[in-house]
């Protein structure tokens, strides 16, 4: 059965006090990050895995902005659901073809668990792509809250 995950609500993003502060000025950038599942802005669930990526970032210059969605339904926004499965496949396909930082799904979002080092039943993320995605981030629809770790 394939998932459905929910958008709206609260997700998390960490990093440096200086990249937390461009994003809390709605300068979020789709084309200048990279991760397990390729190019794209990152957010995930869980407040405390946003702090742990920060810290790994810079443990002296950490911080996280909480992003809460909302209304994405009401947006024209194509969303790819991938299962821990087919997530830990793509991630696994990225990695052999070393395309963190250029690999697209082609959709404005990818909701999937994070999947590099867990299990099923993983925490959530949601990777961001394109144009279209970066003007929603950067809306009233998202409201932006800093967070100082």
């Amino acid at each position: 059965m394939k998932p459905t995950y929910h958008v709206d609500g609260s997700w998390y993003h960490g990093s440096t006090q200086a990249a937390i502060r461009s994003i809390h000025g709605n300068r979020i950038e789709t084309s200048l990050g990279g991760g397990e599942l390729g190019l794209g802005f990152y957010i995930g669930n869980y407040g405390h895995v946003a702090s742990a990526w920060a810290r790994h970032k810079d443990k002296h210059d950490a911080a996280v902005v909480e992003l809460r969605l909302n209304a994405f339904a009401s947006t024209d926004l194509t969303k790819l659901d991938l299962s821990w499965l087919l997530a830990k496949e793509r991630y696994l396909q990225i990695g052999r073809e070393r395309t963190t930082r250029t690999h697209l799904f082609h959709h404005d979002v990818v909701a999937a668990p994070i999947v590099g080092r867990a299990m099923p039943g993983s925490p959530l993320q949601l990777k961001w792509e394109g144009d279209a995605s970066k003007s929603f981030l950067n809306s009233s629809a998202v409201v932006k809250i800093l967070t100082r770790l």
